[in-house]
């Protein structure tokens, strides 16, 4: 199994990574990595020690260490990337791609998502 490097950046986005991309400072990335392998070392323990692991396939205990991992990683992002500053950065994003599309006329005539000051340029 590998571990692998914090991430500079998270996307922020329903896990899709497909509104944008934030920066992460690196004292963030160290905590980052610490929550993703306390989480991992604790879930991976409690599964690889119980059991009948023993029995279960190869193939199905890589996709258990797969999913533990990922659900890590994501724990990690909560802490690297706080609730209230995944939000600022959303807004902050979406101001952007209103000002972006915004340059298209008609393209958001009467748009205006909660929390965006429609005056700011």
């Amino acid at each position: 199994m590998r571990v692998t490097n914090p991430p500079r950046s998270v996307h922020i986005g329903k896990g899709s990574g497909k509104i944008g991309k934030v920066d992460i400072e690196a004292e963030n990335r160290n905590e980052y990595l610490r929550v993703q392998g306390e989480f991992a070392h604790e879930a991976l323990s409690r599964i690889v020690h119980g059991p009948g692991w023993e029995k279960i396939p190869d193939i199905r205990k890589r996709d258990i260490y797969a999913r533990v991992l990922q659900r890590a990683r994501q724990k990690a992002t909560l802490v690297a990337m706080p609730p209230e500053v995944r939000r600022e950065e959303a807004r902050r994003i979406s101001q952007e791609v209103r000002l972006e599309y915004a340059k298209t006329p008609g393209v958001l005539d009467g748009f205006v998502p909660d929390g965006i000051d429609p005056t700011v340029e």
